[in-house]
């Protein structure tokens, strides 16, 4: 997640367009910007938290 002016997405936008290496993109106009955890970045951390639970259990 970037935070930046609308040259600036523009710009990015143009670039995304045409590099072979970016396949999709999606941009969103918020008006105020996420600062929390992603619901990906959630599901890594209660991933290692399990992990570390059974590693506890299993000492």
């Amino acid at each position: 997640n970037i935070e930046a002016s609308q040259a600036v997405m523009e710009e990015i936008e143009h670039a995304f367009k045409f590099n072979d290496a970016v396949l999709r993109h999606l941009t969103v106009v918020k008006k105020k910007a996420e600062t929390g955890p992603s619901l990906m970045m959630r599901n890594v951390e209660r991933e290692e938290a399990r992990k570390a639970q059974q590693q506890e259990y299993a000492a």
